[in-house]
């Protein structure tokens, strides 16, 4: 697709084709081309954000560390203008607002982002219940590393009860301190299961890969629609994210995992009616003496300035991430180096969701509007529940032995202690240590049975399913043939 400009200011556009395989997505592709035509220029994207991003030194190994991948991507689609949570005012002509882990900011910014959401403005914001991709939180230097989120629980969306959510099904596999490889609850690579498939932006997505997820939700008196785009599976529970924050290894969190065998919505289209997070403009303060002239002047131009105060809206219009690690690039590219240039290779669609989401928002409220039609997902996934609750069993398992192990050592060093010679076993040590040996041969036993069965039960699966395509299907299509032969051969005339 080509666009062109004449001296007279006329565009045009070229579509090359129309893919087949979006044609759920036509309606939406052409309204984006009319818009398109109609504001030629880039959107003006404004991103407040503290973290380093852009890239620049860092200052914990005093090594150059490039830009953030997703924006970068940005700054190919869009003018786009970084800003941090000290200035005092948006960037003019400011179309479109991305804010990434807000925390700490100018209440004169803070005043500004809330006029530009009531005046009609769109948002497209990564709010987190603990950050952890943030230097000090990897090393554990800090503890709960959320969001302020303040201004948004006014409008009636909050964060439910700062707690993160921990999924048994769609958790990553991680590597441990001890070198071995783990699954980790709060890690989450969501995938079509948990993917909105029937809007626009996501529908094409396969994988989306972040860390200790909020729990989006509305409070009783809201007037907000959350309309989710991201959920966790239906193995899933939640954790406080105090707790989260202080638990460095995997293991232990699936020690803490509790399953509420429900689905949280992890981001959601947000809108509706909202009241301003002000009352009022705040009141810069001015340490200049003023004279009574002045000071005239200066109320009446207050009083002008509150005077176009917007105190609420109807139409709030957000879309809300309850995870800002997403936006980081060890979640979703793969960094390597090819021939001194860096490049950097998705494994999943963290940076197609920001991007189609942005592209999504900045367009017309008709254009936002448009949704698929829907696509026949039939989703693969007796496998993997199969697999959730043989882990769930094992791992039930695991911590009886692990205890069992505790007390029998607790066991065996009380009597040593009570032994007059260290270095030689009494006959109710002896006892003790042929009693636990037993109890861990009848315990790994069991576990091997878990195991088994799981394979058991996939296998019978996967026997089922080969039955089904190599001899039944066959079958009934010959069956159905031999039918349609004998009733087309009845049919036919007879010829003396």
């Amino acid at each position: 697709m080509g666009g062109t400009q004449d001296s007279s200011q006329t565009f045009s556009m070229t579509i090359p084709f129309f893919d087949p395989s979006k044609e759920a997505f036509l309606e939406y592709d052409i309204s984006k081309l009319i818009y398109q035509l109609g504001s030629p220029e880039p959107t003006k994207l404004t991103v407040v954000a503290d973290l380093p991003i852009a890239g620049g030194q860092d200052p914990m190994t005093g090594q150059f560390t490039p830009a953030n991948v997703i924006y970068s991507q940005l700054g190919q689609f869009f003018d786009v203008t970084l800003i941090n949570s000290f200035e005092e005012a948006l960037p003019e002509e400011t179309e479109l607002l991305m804010l990434v882990h807000p925390k700490g900011l100018n209440e004169q910014l803070l005043y500004e982002i809330d006029q530009f959401l009531m005046g009609g403005g769109k948002g497209l914001f990564f709010v987190d219940p603990h950050f952890e991709s943030d230097q000090m939180s990897m090393m554990g230097g800090i503890g709960e590393n959320a969001s302020d989120i303040s201004f948004l629980e006014s409008y009636g969306l909050t964060l439910q009860d700062k707690n993160v959510v921990l999924d048994a099904l769609t958790g990553l596999d991680v590597r441990t301190s001890a070198g071995g490889v783990t699954r980790h609850f709060g890690f989450l690579g969501l995938g079509p299961v948990q993917i909105n498939r029937n809007d626009v932006t996501t529908a094409d997505l396969e994988s989306i890969n972040g860390a200790s997820f909020g729990v989006l939700s509305v409070t009783p008196d809201s007037q907000l629609e959350l309309e989710p785009l991201l959920s966790s599976s239906n193995e899933s529970g939640v954790l406080a994210s105090s707790d989260y924050a202080l638990t460095r290894e995997p293991e232990n969190l699936a020690k803490e995992f509790q399953n509420a065998k429900k689905a949280y919505v992890l981001a959601a289209r947000v809108s509706g009616a909202a009241r301003s997070h002000f009352d009022s403009k705040p009141i810069k303060s001015v340490e200049v003496e003023l004279t009574d002239e002045q000071s005239d002047d200066n109320s009446s131009e207050q009083q002008a300035i509150e005077s176009i105060h917007i105190a609420e809206t109807d139409k709030l219009n957000l879309v809300v991430f309850a995870d800002a690690d997403m936006f980081v690039d060890r979640f979703w590219v793969q960094q390597s180096n090819f021939f001194g240039q860096t490049v950097f290779t998705p494994f999943a669609n963290n940076g197609d969701l920001v991007i189609n989401m942005a592209e999504n928002l900045s367009g017309s409220d008709g254009l936002i509007g448009v949704r698929s039609r829907g696509k026949l997902a039939r989703p693969f996934t007796t496998v993997e529940a199969l697999e959730v609750i043989a882990e769930e069993k094992f791992r039930a398992q695991q911590l009886r032995l692990e205890e069992e192990l505790a007390q029998t050592e607790q066991q065996l060093n009380e009597l040593q202690s009570a032994s007059e010679d260290a270095f030689t076993l009494s006959p109710e040590q002896e006892k003790a240590v042929a009693e636990f040996n037993q109890k861990r041969i009848e315990i790994r036993q069991s576990l091997r049975e878990v195991q088994f069965q799981l394979d058991k039960d996939i296998d019978a699966l996967g026997n089922k399913l080969k039955l089904i395509n190599i001899a039944i299907a066959p079958l009934l299509l010959v069956g159905l043939l031999w039918l349609g032969f004998r009733f087309l051969r009845r049919k036919s005339p007879q010829v003396s």
